[in-house]
Formats: C-alpha cells, structure tokens, sequence
C-alpha cells in the first residue's frame, strides 16, 4: 500500500489552539505568519534562481574545478568543493539535508541541480554511486515547493524506476531528507494489492513507482489524476529499457501532461535511452561526469579477477568467504537457483559470515526483509543475490562484490561493482573468470577499467565437495537444489549472446556436478523441462503451486486410491519410509523419529570426521596473491 508522508498530518494540527476564540485567532495569526514568511522566502528564491541561472550548456561551478581551492583530496574524487548551502534551496529542503548529513555536493549534483532549479530538463549520466538520487530529489521538493503545492493540489511529482527494491530505497531517501517539507508521499510497486493502493494514490503530492504498477493505475485507478504534473523524474533509465519497459514507458509518457519538466539519469546513454529521451525531454541539458574520464568505475575500487576452473569456483567461494569472515559482502550469480542452493547449502556449512539471499521469486515482503537484514549488517555478512541487486540499490559499507560467474556485458558488471566504493567510501571487486571466459578481461581493458589479475594460492584452499555430498545426503531438498542449480547455470551460458566469452560445448559438466556434491551428473534435457515451469512433469513444483485445500483434497484422493489397491493408505511419510527401506535394504519399517534420528547420527559423524567443517580460516592476505 502506498505510504503517506507524516508531515502532512503534523502539518494541518498547528492551527488547533484552545476552547475559546483566543486560541483559534492565535492559531490563525500563527499560520498567516507562516504563509507570510513562505510567499517571502519563494519570491527570493526565484529571484536567485533567475540572477544565477547557468548558461546554457555549463555546470553552475564548471564540471572541470574539482579540485577548485576548498576541496578536500582526502575525501576522494566524489565530493567537490561545493556546498548545498550555496544554492538557492529552500529553509525546509536545507534542513533535511543537514540533518541527514549531506553538505557538499558530487560531480553530477553540481552539475545537475542548478539547471534543474531553473525548470529545465536534463539528461544526466554518471556511473554508480555518483549521487543520482539527490541529483534529482533536490529539485524535485524545491519545485513543488516554489508551487506552492499542497495535498490538494493532486500529483505533482513523479519519479520512475526500474525496480521494487531501488523504489523503495528512493522513498526512503526523499522521507528523510524532505521530512521537513508538507508533502504526502508514497511508493507504489508490483506484488501489492492495487485495490489498497487505489485508495491512497489519488491524495500523494510525490510518488516513487515501477513502470507496469504505475501504467496499472493510470489504466485504472478511477481517482488517479496527472493531468497536474509538474516534474516527471526517470531514473536508471538504462535498465528500464534492459527490463523490457519500453513499451510501458511510452504509454506513460502518453498519460502526462506535454508541460511538464523532465529529468532522466542513467549510468549509460545506448540507443535505447537515446530513443526514450527524445521521446521525453525537451531541448535537454546534458550533463555527463565521466565520459572523459580516466575509469567508469569508481576511483576508490580495487578490482582483480582470477581465472578459476569451474570446477574450483565453489571451492573458491567457500574459501574467500572463510578468509573474509568479519567483511560485509555481496556476491553476484547468475539465476534464482543458483542463489537458492548457495544460500542453503552454506547456511550449512557456514563459512563464516551470516549468509542471506535476494532473488526475484522471492516476494515482495521477503524481498523487503533481506534487504534491510543486510543493509543494517555492519560487518559479518554475505548476501547471495542475482543482478537485481545490481542497480541502483545502495547498500551501506559493502566491503567486497563478488562475481562468482561472469557478467553478461561490461555495463552489467559496472553495476555490480558499483554496490561497493560509493560515495566517499572504498571497495573491492573480485571476479570469477573460467580459462574460457578471460576475453571478458579483454573487453573490461577496452571499457577503461583498470582490473588486476590475483590468483588463490592452492594450498589455502578448501575442498567442500564431500561436505556438499554429506549435506544433500541428509537434506534431499538441498540435494535437488543443487540438480537445479547445476541445469540454470548451464543453460543461462548457453542463453549468453555474447559468443566469444561464453561457450557451453567446453564446460566440464561431470567435474561441475561433482563440486555441486552430485554424485551423478544430472539429465540436463529433464532439468531444462523441469527448469521451464513444466508443473505436470514436476510434482514438488505442481504442489507447490496449488492451494491448500487443493492439496488436501488430492491427498484424499490419493488414499482413497491407495486403499482400493490394498495399499492401506500410504501419503508421502509412507512414501518417504519406502526410500529408506530400499536405501538401507532391510525389512523392518522405519518410523519418522527413527529416520531424523539416522539424520543427526550421519550428520554428528560427519563433524566427527571433521568433514563437515573444513580447516580453520585462513587470513584474508594468505588466500590471494598478485599474478606477475
């Protein structure tokens, strides 16, 4: 359900005085005095704007200055030598700023906000981490508030964005630092009731939304009016297009007023964008902060990739996660199954940091919980994730991004990288390269990164294959975890456009199993069916996809069957039972406590053996070492 901003309630209780007429009038002086002092403090603010309006084509400071006299090298490249203060930004917009801890500004902020103040649109693209968010935010709560606008006065502002989960975090950042301001403001995403939502929507002043929820409700929203827009906000405007929303997003323009202000941001400019741009803006103002410059990644990264065989890369993982226990960490694969069997079969094993897990079957709710799980972690943590994670959103102090397996393009892996080293803090990346995948490496040096070749010194690392084939002995759900990890690995390599890097045909798949803890390779052309949605060739995924009562009844119906065979009425515990007296060839039947009691028996023997948890951790420094 959309989230109303509190300010507005707080805001209408002022006028509220006592019983008698003495307190109403004081209360009415009160908000005149108030009215007075805005209409004051609006009129001078436009007069700045207008004295100090940048040419055309110009940052208000110049983009070339940033190391202009006052900046502070020690902060890095991020921040500039100037001040929010020195804009001409209102009391309540300045406040929040400083309470929320923001006094200079970045590249594309200095660039960005001054034409922005002056009703103009703008075309911005920097690389991640550069200050987007408040690059457009800023603004945005200026202009409604030189408006005058009020909850009365419908939608005013309306930012678009690619994900549930960069939404969210946009509304966080405008409830923070627009909390002084009397806006309502709400996040409407997918995977919500629009029913609830419907309700809310046609009172916010400022919305943050997914392209197909907000196309839903201009569809179909009976309250729902932008016929009053004045600032339309499209932000990772490059990934909107990756998702497929072109079509949504033109259907959006067609609901909004043609007089409207519009600023686009995106981490790169393709033709896509380029197309959507023309479509949105009017005589733009392009602002760009690193096209010239020296790296499109962030100053203050560290990155190095490793050539590993795929067989080696679960073993790598293990130990890197080992050797890095006390970091906070997010690592990068590339479908849902393989996030789900990492995060189950490590939770296991446990490496060291608490392992968590963010991926697009997940809902919404679940989604919400990770993410915040993680982001207040400090240290001790690593977050298994697909490339949801991999734009926009800001996690705090992210020590190290891991890519286990490759990118698909070299913008895919800007935006992975770009979770760590953002603002003014540092970072690491590491990247899992098979021998076959090295012209990745290649194409990285082309894109202007600067990328370093380590290798993990074979003796610190830790072989988890027989402690993976110990769990999925006791834990058949992991077991087929892994099955499935093994088929959408494979065939997301297989679906790769990019033919130079990525090449299926010379993967060793028996070596691959293993190292998931198969003990046989599993049928890919079953798992690919299985792996397609295919619910009738898949029992566990029909029953899962049915309802409880639809459970139930196939249950019955299922023992009443089993009883007309003479089978007595055997469920799935009896099915179960009948694995286990094959497995362990004996006659005598097994009951439930007896079977979890093997469980923990195999399991305790397992630690015993000191096979289930491998060597102690090792150092950070003594896993990784430079290759000359």
């Amino acid at each position: 359900m959309a989230k109303g901003a509190k300010n507005v309630a707080k805001s209408r209780k002022g006028g509220k005085g006592g019983k008698d007429g003495k307190g109403s009038a004081q209360g009415r002086n009160r908000r005149n005095d108030s009215r007075n002092d805005e209409e004051k403090e609006i009129k001078a603010l436009e007069a700045r704007i207008r004295a100090e309006a940048p040419r055309s084509g110009t940052g208000a400071f110049g983009l070339k200055d940033s190391n202009a006299k006052g900046s502070d090298p020690g902060q890095g490249p991020a921040l500039t030598a100037q001040l929010f203060k020195d804009l001409p930004l209102s009391k309540r917009t300045s406040a929040g700023l400083e309470a929320s801890g923001f006094t200079k500004m970045t590249q594309i902020q200095r660039g960005a906000i001054p034409h922005a103040l002056c009703g103009r649109d703008i075309l911005g693209e920097a690389r991640t981490g550069s200050g987007k968010t408040l690059a457009f935010l800023v603004p945005l709560m200026d202009c409604l508030f030189r408006n005058r606008w009020t909850q009365m006065d419908g939608l005013g502002a309306l930012v678009v964005s690619p994900t549930r989960e960069l939404a969210y975090q946009i509304f966080q950042v405008l409830s923070n630092v627009g909390a002084e301001h009397e806006l309502s403001a709400g996040c409407i995403v997918g995977g919500r009731s629009l029913e609830e939502e419907q309700g809310a929507v046609a009172s916010m002043s400022v919305l943050v939304a997914t392209p197909g929820r907000l196309l839903q409700h201009l569809d179909e929203s009976p309250g729902f009016d932008a016929s009053a827009l004045k600032m339309l906000v499209i932000d990772e405007a490059d990934r909107i297009m990756d998702f497929g929303f072109q079509e949504s997003m033109h259907n959006i323009l067609e609901h909004l007023p043609k007089e409207r202000q519009t600023l686009l941001f995106s981490a790169t400019l393709h033709s896509s964008v380029a197309r959507l741009s023309r479509a949105a803006l009017r005589s733009p103002e392009v602002v760009s902060v690193h096209r010239e410059g020296k790296s499109r990644t962030p100053d203050k990264l560290k990155q190095i990739y490793m050539s590993v065989p795929l067989d080696k890369k679960v073993d790598l993982l293990f130990s890197f996660l080992r050797s890095h226990s006390q970091k906070k960490i997010i690592v990068f694969v590339s479908t849902c199954k393989q996030v789900r069997f990492f995060y189950e079969a490590f939770k296991k094993l446990k490496p060291g940091p608490a392992v968590l897990e963010l991926h697009g079957r997940q809902s919404l709710t679940k989604r919400l919980v990770v993410f915040n799980d993680f982001t207040e972690r400090e240290r001790a943590a690593a977050l298994f994730c697909t490339d949801i994670a991999a734009r926009g959103v800001d996690f705090p102090a992210v020590d190290w991004v891991v890519q286990m397996d490759c990118p698909d393009s070299v913008d895919s892996y800007i935006h992975r990288v770009g979770r760590t080293a953002r603002y003014q803090s540092s970072g690491n990346s590491a990247l899992f390269l098979l021998p076959s995948e090295n012209a990745f490496a290649d194409k990285l040096a082309a894109a202007k990164i600067e990328i370093r070749s380590i290798a993990a010194k074979q003796q610190k690392l830790v072989s988890i294959g027989q402690q993976l084939a110990s769990v999925h002995a006791g834990a058949p759900d992991v077991r087929h975890l892994a099955q499935r990890s093994y088929c959408s690995y494979l065939r997301s390599v297989m679906l790769m456009k990019d033919k130079d890097v990525f090449d299926v045909k010379v993967l060793p798949k028996e070596e691959f199993a293993s190292s998931l803890g198969l003990v046989d390779v599993p049928d890919l052309g079953a798992l690919l069916e299985a792996d397609g949605e295919d619910a009738d060739q898949n029992p566990s995924k029909k029953r899962k996809n049915q309802s409880a009562l639809q459970r139930l009844k196939d249950r019955i119906k299922a023992k009443k069957q089993a009883a007309k065979s003479g089978d007595g009425g055997r469920d799935e515990e009896a099915a179960e039972e009948e694995e286990d007296l094959k497995r362990d060839g004996t006659k005598t039947k097994i009951g439930r406590w007896e079977r979890r009691q093997k469980r923990i028996a195999a399991a305790n023997a397992s630690v015993a053996a000191g096979r289930l948890l491998p060597a102690p951790a090792v150092e950070e420094d003594d896993l990784l070492q430079m290759v000359e």
